[in-house]
């Protein structure tokens, strides 16, 4: 072999060792996914079979498809949405990816999806257009080195279409939000006990979470920054308590201490 060969492919060795290092030296970014509900009052269980979550990453594709969906290592199981309030969630996704940005993510449903009303379990039917998977609209980042986490606010209450003649369907209604662009409202309440409820709002969208019954914890997360109305309601109490100018900041949790109920 002459020189001249020789020195060629000692170049090409050299920009594979170069490529492969830089490659390693890059470290992937982190997704966190969890789950939560805005609270469901009307039933006692909204019961979701998850079976497995897809995200959509920009400029990636997948071997078996080549539409850029990766399926990700969940946490498949069946969850009851009423448990998961008041700063209660579940994990459902701690996986490492390479850099890139996520547009969707898509949940896949099994059949064991259930709803209780009036201490009875009913089915709860997915709609054929669902099968597929439901998919939700995000603008999420993956940094490398970073960890990003994406919350899934499942609201329960919109979600289950009561079809009458016992027959109950699911039409999912879920927000996606980060800590990291929202804010969180928090207090204690004077009264405990099921069905205490607070709401916050500002003339648009109301987020409510039931108050903790035992110990009148509440958290309202996942808020855009602004001024908005606190109310707390309870059963037998016909007056409602209403706490205005209640300032949001993004990435903090606005304690709005003790809130006194009537008696």
């Amino acid at each position: 072999m002459s020189k001249r060969k020789i020195y060629f492919v000692l170049s090409l060795l050299v920009m594979v060792v170069l490529v492969a290092c830089r490659k390693d030296s890059m470290p992937d970014g982190t997704l966190r996914m969890r789950m939560l509900d805005a609270p469901a009052a009307t039933y006692e269980q909204v019961n979701i079979d998850l079976k497995s979550v897809q995200v959509f990453v920009a400029g990636r594709t997948n071997d078996m498809s080549g539409d850029g969906w990766v399926t990700l290592n969940a946490k498949a199981g069946l969850y009851d949405l009423t448990t998961l309030v008041n700063g209660v969630d579940q994990l459902l996704v701690d996986e490492q990816l390479p850099a890139g940005y996520i547009t969707q993510i898509r949940l896949g449903l099994g059949e064991k999806n259930s709803v209780m009303a009036n201490g009875q379990l009913y089915p709860l039917t997915v709609p054929s257009g669902s099968e597929s998977g439901l998919k939700l609209n995000v603008n999420e980042t993956i940094v490398a080195g970073n960890v990003t986490e994406v919350f899934l606010d499942f609201d329960a209450q919109q979600s289950v279409v009561d079809e009458g003649n016992g027959t109950y369907s699911l039409k999912p209604v879920i927000r996606t939000f980060t800590m990291s662009a929202t804010g969180s409202v928090s207090g204690i309440t004077s009264t405990t006990g099921p069905g205490v409820t607070a709401t916050l709002d500002n003339g648009g969208e109301v987020r409510a979470t039931p108050v903790d019954a035992a110990t009148g914890y509440f958290l309202i997360r996942g808020v855009p920054s602004g001024t908005y109305t606190l109310r707390v309601y309870a059963p037998g109490i016909v007056r409602v308590i209403v706490i205005p100018d209640v300032v949001v900041k993004v990435g903090v949790v606005t304690d709005v201490g003790v809130v006194n109920m009537p008696h």
